[in-house]
């Protein structure tokens, strides 16, 4: 039985200053989050609540700082996009409507006043002169231009 004593007072010696009912002194005057104030605060417990408030505003200026990086990330992906993109799907529609007038020209619509007259037909006709070297024979003896 005095073994388990003297390892209770250890133990309290060990943690601090104890008042009779086995409470620590400080906590009487109210604390925030395990941290004592009041007229027993310790220069500790001060210095543990100036490193948190600086560790917390180093923290909001890293998350500041990395949601800035994440925008100039995501202007250069977009800039990096349009530069990739845009011609691919550029060259996609032309070839889109090269194939559109190609089969116009394969069709009776060839004949009609309404392509004779369009602006469009002109300029995809010029398209299509423009390719004929590099299409196949078969496909050249069709197309006319």
């Amino acid at each position: 039985m005095a073994d388990v004593a003297a390892f209770g007072a250890q133990h309290r010696r060990r943690l601090g200053r104890f008042d009779r009912r086995g409470q620590r002194r400080g906590l009487r005057f109210g604390h925030a989050q395990g941290v004592a104030f009041g007229p027993f605060a310790s220069r500790r417990a001060i210095v543990a609540v100036v490193a948190r408030a600086v560790l917390a505003e180093a923290a909001r200026r890293a998350v500041v700082a990395l949601s800035v990086l994440s925008a100039a990330i995501g202007s250069i992906a977009v800039a990096l996009r349009a530069i990739i993109v845009a011609p691919i799907v550029g060259v996609a529609f032309l070839a889109g409507l090269v194939v559109a007038a190609t089969l116009v020209t394969l069709s009776p619509w060839a004949d009609s006043t309404t392509w004779k007259n369009s602006h469009g037909a002109l300029w995809l006709g010029l398209a299509l002169e423009g390719l004929k070297p590099i299409l196949p024979q078969s496909l050249n003896v069709h197309i006319a231009t």
